[in-house]
């Protein structure tokens, strides 16, 4: 009987970016194979998924049920499951297909970094009572999945999702053999620890692919770079890692302290909220969903700051209240939260002409990860 290869990921924007290019590259050597795409939220009020391929299922489950995914095992029965990250409707994705004994796959999705600093608990309930309740929902469901204690398992997915207290693999009740995936997909050897430590997965478990966002190089290495600043956005706001008002204010501190002097861009985030943005001057700001090729980038911890560093100057800035992570120190060419050095900092740097070598390595042809996923998956899956 024909299989199907189910994709998940959040919302209908991110389905056209893993999920997508995977499975053209699937295609490219298995033109019959087919896939199902499950997806829990919108990004736009009546949002469908495009650039993926003709004839795909798509299926919206805004409460990601369990029941309706068992009925559509009936009449599109899974080769093999694939999931982008490890947020908790990740998890709980991974916990009903390795139930079902379906082959389960995680793609690293960005530079992951030990814990997520997020908004009070209070806080997030008064602004975020949507998220609030989908954690609640998605708790009780991994309890049901994995047959245990909805409170014991509520309590765990809190040490480790919000308070950031313990790794899965110290968590005592939950079984991490159930949620983690049988094959995790990784961008190269130095993140083998990071997986370990925080999850649990093993040696065997691994698959190297590379990182997918220095394909973004290959596009820039012909374009023309501007003299100019990319603001990369982030989705702080959206997750509940920062409090609306203060983003809004820093958002309008770039366009008062930056645009008159210099052009200025911002690289949406793919779950970026449009209406986050309204206040500011569209005449000074260029929004754009592509990587621009600028010389200088502005951030926080956004994986994007990697690609940014090898090729132009970075500024990470210090948000009020919001300590930067340390995995991001690396990729800064400075890090400020006072405007005066910052602009002190972008004049010095456009009288020098010199410029960041692309690495080599990413300019070659053998430099493909979405390539690399589909090869595995082409032979471990069967029947689809």
């Amino acid at each position: 009987m024909k299989k199907y290869i189910y994709f998940y990921d959040l919302n209908e924007k991110l389905l056209a970016r893993y999920p997508a290019k995977i499975s053209q590259e699937i295609l490219s050597t298995h033109q019959d194979a087919e896939f199902v795409y499950l997806y829990s939220e919108r990004y736009e009020k009546k949002g469908n998924p495009d650039k993926l391929p003709e004839g795909s299922k798509v299926v919206y489950l805004p409460t990601l049920s369990m029941t309706k995914i068992q009925k559509l095992f009936k009449t599109h029965p899974p080769a093999l499951f694939i999931t982008i990250g490890m947020r908790l409707p990740d998890i709980l994705m991974l916990s009903f297909f390795n139930r079902h004994q379906v082959p389960t796959c995680m793609v690293q999705h960005g530079l992951f970094i030990k814990h997520l600093e997020r908004i009070p608990l209070h806080l997030v309930i008064g602004q975020k009572l949507i998220k609030f309740t989908q954690y609640l929902i998605y708790s009780y469901k991994i309890s049901r999945v994995l047959k245990k204690s909805f409170l014991k398992t509520l309590y765990e997915l809190y040490l480790y999702f919000i308070k950031g207290s313990h790794k899965i693999p110290q968590l005592k009740h939950i079984n991490s053999s159930l949620i983690l995936a049988k094959t995790a997909f990784i961008f190269d050897d130095n993140w083998k620890k990071y997986y370990f430590i925080t999850y649990g997965y093993t040696e065997e478990q691994f698959y190297k692919i590379g990182n997918p966002d220095f394909l973004i190089l290959k596009q820039l290495k012909s374009a023309v770079q501007e003299n100019a600043v990319c603001y990369i956005c982030q989705s702080l706001v959206e997750d509940g890692r920062y409090l609306r008002s203060d983003f809004m204010c820093y958002i309008k501190e770039i366009e008062e302290n930056l645009a008159d002097d210099i052009k200025v861009y911002f690289k949406m985030h793919p779950r970026s909220r449009m209406e986050l943005y309204e206040e500011l001057n569209t005449d000074k700001i260029n929004f754009t969903q592509e990587f621009p090729n600028c010389k200088f980038y502005l951030g926080h911890y956004s994986s994007l700051l990697a690609v940014a560093h090898d090729i132009s100057q970075v500024i990470i800035w210090n948000l009020k209240g919001h300590q930067t992570p340390a995995e991001y120190v690396k990729y800064a060419d400075m890090i400020s939260n006072d405007w005066e050095e910052v602009r002190s900092f972008i004049r010095i740097k456009q009288q020098d002409n010199t410029t960041k070598d692309f690495d080599a390595s990413y300019m070659e042809d053998s430099f493909n990860p979405y390539y690399h996923i589909a090869q595995f998956i082409n032979q471990k899956a069967t029947d689809f």
